[in-house]
């Protein structure tokens, strides 16, 4: 279960780490602004929160570069901190350290498991910029995809699809289930 924690601020909701497409999805939650820095730490994992790990910095310069990081359990005190930007049934999260968006590996937004990066491209690595995934804050504390309300942010025992392999992490990364 995640829970958004307002910077400087406590929070009151969670969510599960899963839902079925069969579930409904939730309200969006009052409790998150435009311009907001959410921590994320945590809910059932006491004193741990999605924290970054750098996977790579690839591609050909002056063509197209991408860097991203992985979205992994770490100490709550490294936890990972995003922007809110736009209204929380359809924003981004931006990682403002690197100007990195949250976006989900592949275009498959039906496959449980992709794995959820913090991730930035363009030509050049003076000129990256954000990708720019919408994701719908909920109530209950669920990040959802804006174009697949039925996927959420959650955990498969390690497990993450990158591409067309599967690969076990420890620490756990972040992906859609």
């Amino acid at each position: 279960k995640l829970e958004f924690v307002k910077v400087n601020q406590a929070a009151s909701h969670s969510g599960p780490n899963q839902q079925s497409n069969d579930a409904p999805v939730p309200p969006v939650t009052s409790q998150v602004k435009d311009g907001d820095i959410l921590s994320l730490v945590l809910k059932d994992h006491k004193g741990k929160a999605l924290v970054t790990d750098l996977y790579g910095r690839n591609g050909v310069e002056g063509q197209f570069r991408y860097h991203q990081w992985w979205l992994k359990i770490g100490e709550a005190a490294q936890a990972v901190k995003v922007k809110v930007r736009g209204p929380p049934s359809s924003c981004m999260l931006i990682w403002e350290d690197e100007f990195a968006g949250l976006e989900i590996d592949g275009q498959d937004l039906q496959t449980h498991g992709r794995v959820a990066w913090l991730a930035k491209h363009g030509k050049s690595d003076a000129t990256l910029s954000h990708f720019t995934r919408g994701v719908s804050l909920h109530e209950d504390g669920t990040v959802s995809l804006v174009d697949a309300q039925h996927m959420v942010l959650g955990f498969d025992d390690g497990w993450a699809l990158a591409g067309a392999n599967q690969v076990h992490q420890s620490p756990m990364p972040a992906v859609v289930v």
